[in-house]
């Protein structure tokens, strides 16, 4: 039963932020987390916090063979990955994906929203942790069996284990990162951006923060120009004459 809950949450992992993200705005009690210079050092903190886990999720897909699971919606693996950032953690892109949602919660700077995320992450990731590696322990056994007996699960360690020294393999290429990634990267920025217009609009009014509110538009409206140019150059739209493999 775990198993399968794990499994329909895998599938559609990429929805599930979705009801907190509405209950969020609809019942936010909208106010500055801090005063003058500090609220906006609390912002730049939460976006690097945002960015270190795109910065793993980027490293994690660089080793990546092909066979994996990637973005799709079904566990697959035709190989164990045990090098690169999987010599450190065993689920490297979650914890990336829960670094980059931690950067929005200290954007946000809620009790509740800290709270409900923490909760709501830690439900779904452990049933999608447990069946992912149900499915791997099932296809590796033994192999899958010493890997995790060296490398965490979750929190990374970077001591010495028989992993740590293995050379990498299938590293992509620069321009497979950026087919790969330039929807969650863009995706990080646009929802920053996005956040703050709204933050101005509901807190403090459009003449209040008139140059704040156009100038991050402006900012926003070249995140998306940018998005697009990639998404083109990978889909072969526009004048791109055809699509990245």
């Amino acid at each position: 039963m775990i198993k399968k809950i794990g499994k329909f949450l895998f599938k559609h992992r990429g929805l599930t932020p979705v009801p907190l993200v509405v209950v969020m705005v609809l019942l936010l009690d909208y106010r500055y987390p801090f005063e003058g210079i500090w609220n906006e050092l609390s912002d730049l903190f939460g976006i690097i916090v945002a960015l270190v886990g795109e910065f793993i999720r980027i490293r994690s897909i660089a080793s990546a063979p092909a066979g994996t699971s990637g973005r799709g919606r079904n566990i697959k693996a035709d190989s164990l990955r045990t090098t690169g950032m999987y010599s450190h953690v065993r689920h490297p892109l979650y914890l990336a994906n829960f670094l980059i949602g931690l950067g929005f919660c200290i954007l946000v700077g809620s009790w509740w929203v800290y709270a409900a995320y923490l909760v709501l992450f830690a439900f779904q990731y452990r049933l999608i942790i447990e069946a992912e590696e149900h499915f791997l322990f099932e296809k590796f056994d033994a192999e899958f069996e010493n890997w995790a007996k060296h490398v965490p699960r979750f929190f990374p360690t970077f001591a010495d284990n028989p992993y740590k020294n293995q050379s990498e393999v299938n590293r992509s290429s620069v321009k497979k990162i950026l087919r790969r990634e330039q929807d969650t990267a863009s995706l990080i920025f646009v929802t920053f951006f996005l956040w703050k217009i709204w933050e101005y609009l509901r807190i403090s009014g459009y003449s209040a923060k008139k140059y704040e509110i156009i100038t991050t538009s402006l900012v926003l409206l070249l995140v998306l120009a940018t998005w697009l140019m990639l998404k083109s150059w990978k889909k072969g739209w526009l004048f791109f004459r055809k699509a990245v493999d």
